[in-house]
């Protein structure tokens, strides 16, 4: 089963990073309608092969709330399929804590 099924929308950016080759990716994978409700970041550093996955809510006006985060280096995609739908699926007992 996809995580696919766990969120509403998904968007993807590039970090804009001055040292050459360095590149950061951010894909938020949103959980409620709000872009500043409750979600899923997963940042991926190009030159550690690090990516850290956060269960965030808040933003703007509202102060960013970072309830869990995992990191891991040189994951495959199942690794990091399997944490993303593992956020995605507790992330209801943060729901109540989030006001939603």
């Amino acid at each position: 089963m996809s995580e696919e099924n766990y969120y509403i929308k998904k968007k993807e950016t590039i970090i804009p990073f001055s040292h050459g080759k360095y590149k950061i990716k951010k894909t938020t994978y949103y959980l409620q309608d709000n872009v500043y409700g409750l979600r899923v970041e997963v940042t991926r550093f190009s030159l550690t092969g690090t990516v850290e996955v956060r269960l965030v809510y808040g933003g703007g006006l509202i102060i960013e709330k970072i309830y869990t985060t995992k990191s891991i280096v040189h994951p495959t995609k199942e690794q990091l399929e399997k944490i993303i739908k593992e956020f995605c699926v507790n992330s209801h007992q943060y729901k109540k804590l989030s006001g939603k």
